[in-house]
């Protein structure tokens, strides 16, 4: 029964000793502290009670003796650099595991919103918030979205009407490029106000969509007009497919969309649609043979326009990131210098 006592004090002082390392004291007083603990286990036959007293007196001496404050600030600015470092490469593991796994950093999204604006962006949004709200509750956007196919669709049902001597059938076409009007105007506007959009499958297919609409125009028009006109088609549809693919290659660049050129954008563009339709269905087809290489010649000449503008903001800004990456090292070199 007597080594009890001895073990017990032991433990204290040992325990005693992990907190003074634990909070940095200097090995002397750990080596003190342990030399006590091996005189109180010799002197435990003595008295158990004297030799907790004496453990607890340096205790209370050990928990007096305190850093110089100039120290302990060093060590509180180090612990905080540590975790601030921690935080950092925890980060960066974070991150080479979304890339590693097939997910990217998120970012903002800049084909959410347009750069620019329209002759007619003012009365468009002011229908737009006149017409919303009204808009039954069970048609969704992905909903108007999609009716571009069914647009599409007429456009080719419409073109194989008008050959031969039905020309006027093609004012259907113009219909559907109404419609197709509409229902791209509000599929975007449906979802911001019910916050039901789906921001980059509505970025996806409405593009796509616009796209398919854009090919159904130019094939109903082929499938009207004389067979000599073929290539001129197709030259008609590579250029307009062109400003497509600019604004597109410009958005994966510096994410910003934008589909407005010199006040002229995607409504304009369609009333230009209608009023050729209209002169051709009054005319006749005959009319193609003279206008459209015209047409060609000037679609050509604004994408070329378009592309050089594109190019040099490009470059320029290319170049200005060069500058902002050559200033800190140049101030490197003076520092060294």
């Amino acid at each position: 029964m007597r080594g009890i006592p001895a073990a017990i004090v032991a433990v204290a002082a040992a325990r005693d000793c992990g907190d003074q390392l634990w909070l940095g004291r200097a090995p002397a007083e750990i080596a003190s502290c342990l030399r006590f603990g091996a005189s109180g286990a010799e002197e435990s036959r003595i008295g158990f009670k004297q030799n907790v007293l004496r453990s607890g007196s340096c205790r209370a001496s050990a928990g007096r003796t305190r850093l110089p404050s100039r120290q302990r600030w060093r060590s509180s600015r180090n612990s905080r650099a540590r975790r601030r470092k921690l935080s950092a490469s925890s980060e960066s593991i974070r991150d080479g595991a979304r890339k590693k796994g097939g997910i990217m950093p998120e970012r903002s999204f800049g084909g959410a919103g347009k750069i620019g604006h329209s002759l007619l962006s003012r009365p468009e949004r002011a229908l737009v918030k006149a017409w919303v709200d009204r808009i039954p509750p069970w048609i969704e956007t992905y909903h108007l979205t999609l009716l571009t196919l069914a647009w599409s669709a007429g456009n080719v049902f419409f073109g194989l009407l008008a050959r031969g001597r039905h020309r006027f059938w093609f004012t259907g076409v113009s219909v559907m490029i109404v419609l197709q009007y509409l229902t791209d105007l509000f599929d975007g506007a449906v979802g911001r106000r019910r916050n039901t959009g789906l921001v980059k499958w509505g970025f996806f297919m409405d593009h796509f969509l616009d796209y398919v609409f854009l090919f159904s125009y130019v094939l109903a028009y082929a499938l009207m007009g004389p067979a000599e006109l073929t290539m001129q088609f197709m030259v008609l549809l590579g250029v307009t497919v062109g400003f497509m693919v600019l604004s597109f290659l410009s958005f994966a660049a510096t994410n910003e969309f934008q589909i407005y050129f010199l006040g002229f954008g995607p409504t304009e563009l369609r009333i230009v649609f209608i009023l050729c339709n209209t002169i051709i269905t009054v005319a006749g087809v005959q009319l193609l043979s003279s206008v459209l290489p015209f047409a060609n010649a000037v679609c050509a000449a604004g994408l070329a326009l378009l592309a050089f503008r594109t190019h040099r903001r490009l470059w320029r800004l290319d170049m200005a990131a060069k500058v902002r990456q050559a200033r800190p090292a140049d101030s490197a070199v003076r520092s060294d210098q």
